[in-house]
């Protein structure tokens, strides 16, 4: 059976809400909103190198079957139409594989950039390519398209945290910062993250915020994907010394289908560059609902 989680960064709503009136909760909101925002500013057209550890592990007849896969992408932030960064969604992150298991892909290394030195009316359908043509080589039977780091950030931004019930749940030292722990659980329908059915998601989990400053030092993202599949994304952030930025470091992913069945994946981030363009991506024709991203069991 063929199932998917569509991300779909397209209307869900009215205007933006404040999420909560008042008090410590709405100061660190406040704070790791704007943070978001300026987050969304500074990394757009940053590229980095991805290392992509997978595992996928199936009981089978008693005994397990067990798969890895090692991959080498490069990963660039890119800015949405004007239309979806009103909406709460400024960016959008591509992959392009470019080493499978050792093995160069040819013509790859490079593409992303190429691609976006010069956007045409093309650049939404070669993106949209990109997405799925990369979420074909993760393992197992989910395709997982929202496997990327930023995601989680939406959750904060401005406009989408009135969808979010959030608490604060205490404070804990992340390399010596203090955090504010706030858990989140989407209350508003339909959902960021739907079925191809349509279905509604609904997303939950924590971010870890810097109370003085609203950075984001850590998320968890947690979606029932359906069909007994259980998704949990978990990704760390840091300062990266040659950009002077605050970027994704590490990202951890667990998906599971009861005692019998796991995809895990560990990737870490490095070689933040930025290259030059003052590309956008242009709209998708009117019929398409916007960019997408999917998760798969095939």
């Amino acid at each position: 059976m063929l199932l998917a989680l569509v991300i779909a960064l397209a209307p869900i709503g009215g205007a933006a809400r404040v999420a909560v009136a008042g008090g410590p909760l709405d100061d660190v909101l406040r704070r790791a909103g704007q943070w978001v925002q300026q987050f969304a500013t500074d990394s757009v057209f940053v590229v980095a190198e991805e290392r992509y550890g997978q595992e996928y592990r199936v009981r089978e007849r008693g005994s397990w079957r067990v798969e890895h896969r090692d991959l080498v992408s490069e990963i660039v932030v890119v800015a949405t139409p004007e239309a979806e960064a009103r909406r709460g969604f400024p960016w959008v992150q591509l992959r392009d594989v470019v080493e499978v298991d050792g093995v160069a892909l040819p013509d790859h290394r490079g593409r992303l950039e190429q691609l976006f030195k010069d956007v045409s009316g093309s650049s939404y359908s070669q993106g949209r390519a990109l997405i799925e043509e990369s979420a074909r080589f993760n393992l197992g039977p989910l395709v997982h398209e929202m496997n990327v780091p930023s995601f989680a950030l939406f959750v904060l931004h401005p406009h989408n945290q009135s969808r979010f019930r959030f608490a604060l749940t205490g404070e804990e030292a992340i390399d010596g910062t203090r955090t504010i722990v706030v858990t989140y659980r989407e209350r508003e329908r339909p959902t960021m993250i739907r079925s191809p059915r349509g279905e509604d998601r609904p997303a939950r989990g924590s971010a870890w915020i810097d109370w003085a400053t609203g950075r984001v030092m850590k998320t968890i993202l947690q979606v029932d994907a359906g069909e007994h599949w259980m998704t949990e994304t978990e990704v760390t952030y840091g300062r990266d010394a040659r950009l002077d930025a605050w970027e994704p470091l590490a990202m951890h992913e667990r998906h599971r289908a009861g005692a019998d069945e796991f995809i895990d994946g560990t990737a870490t981030y490095t070689n933040f560059r930025r290259f030059e363009t003052n590309a956008r991506i242009v709209s998708p024709p009117k019929r398409a609902a916007g960019p997408r991203r999917t998760v798969v069991p095939r």
